[in-house]
């Protein structure tokens, strides 16, 4: 433990003994220079929040230096040509040092966990829970900096997953790069009044995940578990509310007697997952709404404001549903649509980033929505949601396009695709529309594709271009690629993030 706050030396905890031991005389008041001396051949910088992940990139940056690696340079300008050349991440692994988070797009983070695995220019990797779970990736070291997952401490389960993500026995035991001295693997909790909670008492914190002798314990908090306790009358209403919602998806699932839905929209909502509607209590009304549609629904405008008018206005009360309450409002179903129209057209990542920045320009306000990584607050809203998009660089601009892209099309794909689907079951939804919004296409080769885990550019590639390198089989569910696509991918100068992921579907371990 270092708290740079204090301007302390490295502490060492005795997690049998349960004390503190004191490491040498150097102190650290600098969590940057703390990271430079103690760093070794690969090491993970764990935080909780992405906007601090991008927040320490930018100043940990300028203290390190450019490597000198053709495969880095490769991988730099794959991941400008698939985005854009002003990206921080391109910045970063210019200089050994990635970041990966969840606004990072999907392709791109299988991309550069398998670079970081395979470069050995590239020392750091910057993330949070994101990366954590699941995935493996080479590491001897770790520091924290954050020691929260949302909004509250990590757990002692957390906390011994997280610490367990370096030194894995296949790196302390392999025949090439083995070293024993990794059985005593080095985690540092960092404290900085940069990014951690002034009120945070580390000392405190790591005595309570870390002591051998505490007894591990998951929280329980599936309401339909055996061991769940139904203490509170919060928790009985979730217990409700799930045992309604199965009953009504698969009757005699629970064995009770629930009310169960009456109107087709009402049965479809429970088949769709939407929860955040009291879909019994106003059933009868919206299904009234949906009546009153005559013909199907021609356009991305028609389907936005459908959506807001026959299903917004009865969301349940709380602000966990105000990220879809503000689809009342005509510029956000105008926007949506925007969004809804690039996918049917089929725009690359590079041009929405130009598209967005556009938009931005042509709004005729300052203030910009972008969520997480807002700066100020707007009148009469507490939450720091937006930012003065004139006062950041083009650079900045083009990075926040980057993670609005991503988070916008998780919303679209998370929380608007199940009305879609919903309409779609009713019979409110032309067909072809449903397609192209479902799938950014109506050809049923890529659909078939997508369906299968192919990303939906490289689909879309693969089926146009090198339909010869590629079998799919709908009557067994499976697709098969010719190992000679890697070749001819490479000799038509595609990006490499493609290649990488043609690849990974045939099984093969990406060259850098």
């Amino acid at each position: 433990m270092v708290d740079c706050r204090e301007g302390e030396a490295v502490q060492l905890y005795d997690q049998y003994f349960d004390r503190f031991v004191q490491c040498g005389d150097e102190a650290f008041d600098d969590e940057l220079e703390l990271i430079l001396q103690k760093a070794a051949k690969k090491n993970i910088i764990f935080f909780n929040l992405p906007k601090k992940i991008e927040q320490f990139m930018r100043a940990f940056l300028p203290r390190n230096d450019s490597v000198e690696s053709d495969s880095v340079a490769r991988v730099c300008e794959s991941i400008s040509d698939f985005l854009h050349s002003e990206y921080l991440l391109v910045e970063g692994l210019r200089k050994g040092i990635l970041y990966h988070h969840g606004s990072v797009p999907d392709i791109v983070k299988l991309y550069i966990e398998r670079a970081y695995t395979e470069i050995p220019e590239i020392r750091h990797i910057v993330c949070n829970s994101t990366l954590l779970e699941g995935v493996n990736i080479p590491a001897e070291k770790m520091f924290i900096l954050e020691n929260k997952k949302g909004q509250r401490n990590l757990s002692k389960s957390e906390f011994r997953n997280l610490v367990g993500r370096v030194c894995r026995f296949n790196e302390i035991f392999s025949g090439e790069t083995g070293n024993l001295r990794m059985l005593e693997p080095e985690i540092y909790l960092v404290g900085s009044d940069a990014y951690l909670d002034g009120r945070a008492n580390l000392k405190k914190f790591i005595k309570t995940v870390a002591q051998v002798d505490l007894k591990l314990q998951d929280e329980i908090d599936n309401v339909l578990l055996e061991e769940r306790l139904i203490e509170d009358d919060d928790t009985e209403e979730r217990k409700r509310e799930a045992d309604e919602f199965l009953e009504n998806v698969l009757p005699g699932t629970t064995g009770l007697d629930v009310a169960r839905a009456a109107t087709p929209v009402g049965r479809a909502c429970f088949l769709n997952n939407i929860s955040e509607i009291e879909v019994l209590q106003y059933e009868v009304e919206i299904q009234g709404i949906l009546e009153g549609l005559v013909e199907p629904l021609q356009n991305s405008n028609e389907v936005m404001a459908l959506i807001a008018g026959a299903f917004m206005p009865f969301l349940k009360d709380g602000a966990a549903f105000d990220i879809l309450r503000r689809l009342q409002e005509e510029n956000a179903q105008t926007f949506y649509a925007m969004l809804i129209d690039w996918k049917i057209k089929g725009a690359s990542y590079a041009e929405m980033i130009r598209n967005f920045l556009r938009y931005w320009e042509g709004m005729g306000s300052d203030e910009v929505y972008v969520g997480k990584w807002g700066e100020i607050a707007r009148e009469g809203s507490y939450r720091q949601s937006w930012v003065v998009i004139s006062e950041k660089t083009h650079a900045e601009q083009v990075n926040l396009a980057i993670v609005r892209i991503k988070e916008e099309q998780d919303f679209v794909d998370n929380h608007l695709l199940k009305y879609v689907e919903l309409l779609h079951d009713l019979g409110k939804l032309d067909e072809e529309l449903y397609l192209q919004i479902k799938y950014g296409t109506t050809n049923q080769d890529k659909i078939r594709l997508m369906n299968l885990g192919v990303n939906s550019i490289l689909a879309g590639k693969l089926i146009d271009n090198y339909s010869e390198f590629v079998d799919v089989q709908p009557d067994e569910g499976v697709v098969e690629f010719r190992p000679e696509l890697i070749g001819r991918m490479r000799e038509n100068g595609e990006n490499e993030i493609l290649v990488f992921e043609a690849g990974m579907h045939l099984g093969l371990t990406h060259e850098f």
